[in-house]
């Protein structure tokens, strides 16, 4: 968030209220957000639910700290736990409420981005924050709109570019899906929008990066991992790419299948996060710990039969050699 002190400061006490985290004055009058993050329940995810604005049905907002970006100011995104899914709405607290407060509740964007505007306006109230000073002259009907107060917002990028392929504006849609996976590495949505519009390019040098980070990326960014899979098994070993890519090596074999080769998935998803760590890939083999996390979570007992409940002390101990310690939840909770 970077306002000036007047404009910054009011929310100090808010932020710390609604999110559990600490907020750090800096110098050049700005505000670091920091974690801990103490919900064991999103353990390593890089989430800090909110205590406001829920969704229902246990759905929520919160703070992101992207894959190694746990010193700097989070993303404020919209957790869906039904569908593993965490949206990454803004790139930062301030535009996130602009958003709702310039949202046209007839138009069609409202029905995705549909926070509740009273409740925000209510809650800024509680900390003589005006809702006024969010308001802009225009209202949002369209994600151009949006896009307006928030440029950097991945998800509003996301769709942007998905527009642009529809209309078969290529140059427009990568550049939307670049600037998206610059702000967020590890959105594998992104990523494999992003590695189809390569393939329709025949591209595929071009493509399967996108295709492995898409596959790598930890399950909340990314539905698409079982066609990035297949995908990525048709592609011979022609000189493409790399061959010693640990997932590129495997990919023949990794099959997101149900039944007895579930315990062979496991065992190669171990051996490609180890060696990502070797080469220093800390972001795949990170989101590779966090996604075979949610998969073991998803199913108690697949996590008892595959003694998959160790996820915490491996992804502990990736996060120590990857330097990302930040991610981990405060001591006592651990303790808890």
């Amino acid at each position: 968030m970077q306002k000036s002190e007047n404009t910054l400061h009011p929310y100090k006490t808010l932020i710390e209220d609604i999110s559990g985290c600490t907020v750090v004055e800096e110098e050049g009058n700005t505000l670091l957000i920091q974690p801990p993050l103490s919900k064991a329940q999103n353990w390593g995810w890089g989430l800090a639910e909110w205590t406001v604005l829920e969704l229902g049905n246990g759905d929520v907002c919160g703070f992101y700290w992207k894959i190694g970006g746990e010193g700097k100011n989070p993303l404020v995104c919209a957790l869906h736990h039904d569908d593993w899914a965490l949206v990454p709405w803004s790139s930062n607290l301030i535009s996130f409420f602009e958003l709702i407060v310039n949202n046209d509740e007839d138009s069609p964007f409202s029905s995705d981005f549909w926070f509740d505007k009273e409740e925000l306006e209510d809650i800024l109230s509680e900390y003589d924050i005006p809702t006024n000073k969010f308001k802009k002259s225009n209202q949002i009907k369209n994600l151009e709109d949006a896009m307006l107060i928030d440029s950097q917002s991945p998800i509003c990028l996301k769709l942007r570019g998905d527009q642009y392929c529809q209309e078969k504006n290529m140059d427009l849609a990568k550049e939307c899906y670049l600037k998206a996976l610059s702000i967020l590495p590890e959105y594998g949505d992104a990523s494999f929008a992003l590695g189809m519009l390569y393939r329709s390019q025949r591209k595929d040098n071009l493509a399967i990066p996108q295709f492995i980070d898409s596959f790598a990326a930890p399950l909340y960014f990314s539905k698409a991992k079982e066609k990035s899979l297949l995908l990525l098994s048709r592609y011979k070993d022609d000189g493409l790419y790399d061959t010693s890519d640990p997932v590129w090596k495997r990919r023949q074999s990794l099959k997101l299948d149900d039944g007895e080769k579930k315990p062979i998935f496991h065992k190669i998803i171990n051996e490609i996060i180890e060696e990502y760590i070797q080469l220093k890939e800390f972001r795949r083999a990170i989101g590779l710990r966090l996604f075979l996390g949610a998969f073991a979570c998803s199913d108690e007992n697949l996590t008892h039969r595959y003694q998959l409940k160790d996820h915490q002390r491996l992804l502990e101990q990736n996060l120590e050699v990857c330097d990302m310690v930040k991610r981990l939840p405060l001591q006592q909770d651990q303790e808890n």
